[in-house]
């Protein structure tokens, strides 16, 4: 509502249209028209907000000030929202709380936002955002309400909380932001609106959890070793860039056929070999954005479906007539389809159908014998990408719940070593 107040506020004024009737592409009985919608509209907000202002505290707040109200007077808070409007608003409000008052004292909640908007979208100039710093550091005020500008350069040792009021950036936003609270026994705290926004942060958490462990890797890594390391990924993907090459060259003249996948159960064909691509050399995508057509998604009772850390486990992939084609995974935001390579018969484009030894149904066999398939690239998933959800958003949902079942699953009963080193908690 206070965007679309804002948005009225400027496109509702009266001099918008004050000697433009002629030149406006409407027609004076369309203009009257949308002028009294404009009233009619702005009517509503006005009677909103009296009713917002009557209402019942919203859950958000209460739990807000309950967070609060347990801190010590000395304590420094920093609590970041993603609008200007709302951390405005939320600091003012602060202010006027009993418990705050009492706790802190009168004027001691401050507000900092970008400098590069006016005053009246609710900016600061340079020395305004200047002044509510000091004012912070020094301890003049003890909760600052934030926008994304403290994230960076905002070193106040003896900050003791970071709340997220409804916000959640990238992975890089949740490390700056806990990095601001820089004293002993400090805590990050999300309050969440919606479930969305805990998957979002968990997300983020699970990207933080890769990115220290990378980071450990290196910093225990001696220089010879991490040049003797580069070097050797070096040469690894020259081998890679020399041996896809060979294999070019090899498609053009001796396996250039293309084989159909056809479900075992109902011989439906689903994907082609020439959209099958490699991920981490364990997992074998159909990038066909057409695969999800009459298929559903079961999840696995009764086994536990933990993924890697990398890709998530989304529950079982179906063919319509109930067979079973593989699983779908979670990767980087995407969901893809992965194949079971005992799920499938062959057969040559407008050929025969062909069978092989149930022993010789792994991957390795049908790369070495029929499939050339190549290792999945940006391209790839970016054509993938929302094709399940443009394809169904229940299923699309069922796979994001699933998802989330796994992933938490993951952290808390396979990486022990990752909690203890990071302390995470359950």
């Amino acid at each position: 509502m206070n965007y679309l107040e804002i948005r009225l506020d400027e496109f509702g004024s009266e001099e918008l249209f004050k000697g433009k009737e002629n030149s406006c592409i409407l027609n004076p009985e369309k203009l009257a028209d949308l002028r009294e919608l404009y009233q009619n509209v702005k009517t509503r907000v006005e009677d909103t907000k009296q009713f917002m202002k009557s209402s019942e505290e919203k859950p958000i707040l209460t739990k807000l000030i309950e967070i609060l109200r347990y801190e010590k007077p000395t304590s420094r808070i920093i609590v970041f929202v993603d609008m200007r409007k709302v951390g405005s608003d939320l600091s003012k409000y602060l202010n006027t709380r009993p418990e705050i008052i009492e706790l802190f004292g009168r004027n001691k909640v401050g507000y900092i936002a970008s400098t590069n908007q006016a005053s009246s979208k609710f900016g600061q100039t340079q020395a305004e955002q200047q002044l509510m710093l000091e004012k912070f550091k020094d301890g003049s005020i003890n909760i600052l309400v934030a926008t994304s500008v403290a994230e960076e350069g905002l070193d106040v040792a003896a900050c003791n909380m970071v709340l997220k009021y409804n916000s959640v950036g990238s992975e890089k936003s949740l490390t700056q932001r806990k990095g601001r609270a820089r004293a002993k026994g400090s805590k990050a705290i999300l309050l969440a609106l919606e479930e969305k926004t805990m998957r979002r942060e968990f997300e983020n958490v699970r990207k933080e959890v890769l990115m220290n462990i990378c980071i450990q890797a290196l910093q225990v890594m001696s220089e010879h070793e991490l040049t003797r390391r580069i070097k050797q990924k070096f040469d690894e993907m020259k081998a890679i860039a020399v041996e896809d090459k060979r294999r070019d060259e090899e498609c053009k003249n001796y396996r250039n056929q293309i084989y159909e996948l056809c479900c075992k159960e109902c011989s439906r064909v689903f994907c082609k070999s020439d959209e099958i691509f490699s991920l981490n050399n364990n997992e074998y995508i159909c990038c066909n954005r057409e695969c999800w057509n009459d298929t559903k998604i079961k999840r696995r009772i009764g086994q536990k479906e933990k993924g890697n850390m990398v890709t998530i486990q989304c529950g079982e992939w179906l063919c319509y007539c109930g067979h079973r084609r593989g699983n779908v995974i979670k990767y980087g935001g995407t969901y893809l389809p992965s194949i079971s390579s005992a799920s499938f018969t062959i057969k040559l484009f407008d050929g025969p159908y062909e069978t092989f030894p149930t022993k010789n149904t792994s991957w390795d066999w049908l790369k070495q014998y029929k499939f050339n398939v190549s290792p999945i690239t940006t391209k790839e998933l970016h054509e993938m990408a929302a094709s399940l959800f443009n394809y169904n958003q229940q299923m699309y949902k069922e796979a994001e719940e699933n998802g989330n079942i796994a992933a938490l699953e993951a952290l808390k009963e396979d990486k022990k070593p990752y909690r203890k080193n990071y302390f995470l908690r359950d």
